[in-house]
């Protein structure tokens, strides 16, 4: 146990290298390809206000190759092809645009739907839409198979359509939990489609638990501004961490059971889960702050009690960082 902790904790350079390596080849793919696309978008339309184009290149687009796109290359043991990164960065742009316009009031579910299905058909209500058809028509030109990504979206603004539901205060903690995880299963499925079909059905598991995992995470992190929203999750619907804790534990067994079993090289499920332990072991640290809060109210979580600062779990802390670190090195690789 020890050695192999070691042996973690030796790799952690090395993974580190090979994330920052494939972020700055996405920030320069996202710079030649989707950025002169944005700025043209932009001078034609002055400026466009209403659409977060820092949230499409810093995040999305960023994110969906470079960490779901290599997660696959990894597993495969192949490089990314221009197209296949192509199609992950504009899946992640028009991510960033169907995600608003699935909270839009003033866009129907069946604009959306004819939107999803039929993007050349549909009169853009304004630039955000006209953006998203570009982009989106772009993407489904791009690619083989591109009714794959379309049935993939429309389960992704299905889910979308459920999750409105917390914002009912009544609404089941079970129920909770299953809008969570096909929230984010359905999510990440619509991400490695981008990448290529999913030819096992091992392979679809472990990408909806992926999925389920990191949406998870997101309401962990994410604990302030939905009590502030009133928007309702594990976490702030909850009086006590410790189940959300065994809940997020399970999970990332599930993604280690469902990696093992995956058709491809043991060495390239190693690699490939060293990486995304570092992004989820994020999630046990913040646990820990949630914890160690809900111990100063009389061992009950008390959402209302705890301030701004209290609930947001700064990763950037050394403290945290190293915890964080710890967490992933007792894993076994």
């Amino acid at each position: 146990m020890i050695f192999s902790y070691i042996i973690n904790i030796l790799h952690i350079p090395l993974v580190a290298i090979k994330i920052l390596r494939d972020l700055h080849t996405q920030k320069k793919f996202i710079a030649r390809h989707l950025q002169p696309i944005l700025l043209e978008f932009q001078a034609a339309n002055n400026l466009t206000p209403d659409i977060d184009y820092k949230r499409i290149t810093n995040y999305y687009a960023l994110a969906v190759s470079a960490i779901i796109g290599e997660t696959h290359c990894t597993l495969h043991r192949k490089a990314m092809t221009t197209t296949e990164r192509r199609a992950g960065t504009l899946i992640g742009a028009c991510s960033v645009l169907f995600d608003d316009f699935f909270d839009n009031d003033n866009l129907t579910d069946e604009y959306i739907t004819q939107l999803i299905n039929n993007p050349k058909n549909i009169e853009p209500t304004n630039n955000s839409v006209k953006l998203a058809i570009q982009l989106y028509s772009k993407l489904l030109e791009g690619i083989q198979h591109s009714e794959n990504i379309q049935q993939a979206l429309n389960d992704v603004f299905q889910e979308q359509v459920r999750s409105k539901k917390q914002k009912n205060s009544d609404l089941a903690e079970e129920e909770i939990r299953d809008i969570t995880f096909t929230k984010g299963g359905t999510a990440f499925l619509l991400y490695r489609k981008a990448f290529g079909e999913i030819s096992t059905r091992c392979e679809e598991k472990f990408y909806y638990t992926l999925g389920a995992i990191m949406q998870l995470e997101n309401d962990i992190f994410d604990v302030y501004k939905d009590r502030q929203e009133g928007i309702r999750t594990l976490v702030t619907a909850c009086h006590d961490i410790k189940p959300v804790r065994n809940l997020y534990l399970y999970l990332i067994n599930e993604l280690f059971e469902g990696a093992q079993q995956l058709p491809v090289n043991p060495k390239a499920v190693a690699k490939a889960m060293r990486v995304l332990m570092l992004v989820i072991c994020r999630g046990l640290v913040c646990l820990d702050q949630l914890e160690n809060l809900q111990k100063s109210t009389n061992n009950r979580f008390e959402l209302m009690a705890y301030s701004r600062s209290e609930l947001i779990c700064d990763m950037e802390k050394p403290t945290n960082f190293m915890k964080m670190i710890h967490y992933y090195a007792n894993y076994q690789y």
